[in-house]
């Protein structure tokens, strides 16, 4: 083959040239010139992560889930209504006399700096100190998320639904800063259900949450513990005293 191809260039007469590196001559500024055109390759951005979301803009697409919550649709002269949301939210046991139930009015002034977290919602509350967003982030793994959001973040409360029944078992504070929710999962969820049929440390519940003394008599399991607790936050409208709650149900697994 080698014979072949330099009887085919003698034949037609091709001149040959070789050469060195150097012969290249290649100035220097050539060279950092194409250094600095070089692109680097984007990070793949994971469609399925979890973020952060501010509350003119994710309300504004999810308030239709909620019968309990509505937007007020006003324009109010030099006021930024992307800024300034105004949300109509149920008041608890009280109606009008046509039998609906009454409602007040809530304004947030910073709705396009308070965070929420970024999905569909599937519950939702708001206090005078925050917003509870509940989402069914994955039914078939058992994972849900309940949410106490806040001026500077959010508080993401990890829970397994277990006999209808849905138990915290992490708590996290997502910051206005962070960019990705990190999903935690539960690794004893096996063992929840046998031990819900334990029998409660009754001193424990006391000292962790006092009001539950008044009813000591009838809590006897953890489960009988978990339900009180969970009945007793329905009429709770503060984030503090939520939070505390879901510890304290937490605190029944360690």
């Amino acid at each position: 083959m080698t014979d072949n191809l330099a009887e085919m260039i003698q034949d037609e007469n091709i001149e040959v040239q070789t050469f060195n590196e150097a012969d290249l001559n290649i100035s220097d500024e050539v060279i950092e010139s194409a250094e600095e055109n070089v692109e680097e390759t984007p990070e793949i951005e994971d469609p399925n992560a979890v973020k952060s979301a501010m509350l003119c803009d994710w309300f504004e697409e999810n308030h239709n889930r909620f019968p309990n919550v509505g937007p007020v649709k006003a324009a109010i002269q030099r006021v930024d209504p992307r800024k300034t949301l105004i949300i109509a939210a149920d008041i608890k046991d009280s109606f009008l006399e046509d039998g609906s139930p009454e409602r007040t009015l809530f304004v947030f002034n910073n709705a396009d700096t308070y965070p929420v977290i970024n999905l569909p919602g599937s519950e939702m509350e708001i206090f005078n100190n925050g917003i509870k967003i509940n989402y069914d982030y994955d039914v078939e793994e058992n994972i849900y998320l309940k949410t106490y959001g806040i001026k500077s973040g959010i508080f993401v409360v990890f829970c397994n639904k277990v006999d209808d029944i849905l138990i915290p078992y992490n708590v996290t504070k997502f910051k206005k800063k962070d960019e990705i929710l990190d999903i935690i999962v539960n690794e004893n969820i096996d063992n929840i259900s046998t031990r819900m049929e334990e029998d409660v440390d009754k001193e424990a519940l006391q000292v962790m949450y006092k009001p539950a003394s008044k009813s000591i008599d009838d809590i006897t399991t953890i489960k009988s513990a978990i339900v009180w607790l969970l009945d007793k936050q329905k009429d709770v409208m503060d984030v503090n005293h939520l939070l505390k709650i879901d510890e304290c149900i937490i605190k029944q697994f360690s």
